[in-house]
């Protein structure tokens, strides 16, 4: 199950960069009840990358150079976005799980 994860988290960073990844970077997210909407956008792959024509003019070169500077922050806060959102799903199941073990013990004030 591990490298699951781990390769589903790796195979998250071959992806690109996003406005929203671009100018907002995730702290962290609150740790948010169950069913609540948290969404980690993933990057968008900057197109000029594959355009031909970024290699033949300087300014297109340093302008695909600075959007290649975004993405790769942009990967960075996403995949610290998926590190806290993998971190809260964790946590709401521990806590589940010690709600159910403390109710099966015949407890009343389980949380």
């Amino acid at each position: 199950m591990r490298s699951r994860i781990g390769a589903a988290l790796a195979a998250a960073l071959v992806v690109s960069s996003s406005v929203w990844a671009q100018t907002r970077a995730p702290t962290a997210l609150p740790d948010l009840p169950p069913g609540t909407f948290d969404f980690c956008p993933r990057p968008v792959r900057p197109v000029c990358v594959d355009d031909n024509d970024t290699y033949t003019k300087p300014a297109s070169r340093k302008a695909c150079d600075e959007e290649m500077a975004r993405f790769v922050k942009a990967t960075f806060d996403y995949r610290s976005c998926l590190t806290i959102q993998m971190e809260n799903v964790i946590r709401d199941t521990n806590r589940l799980a010690e709600k159910f073990r403390c109710k099966a013990d015949g407890k009343r004030n389980c949380g």
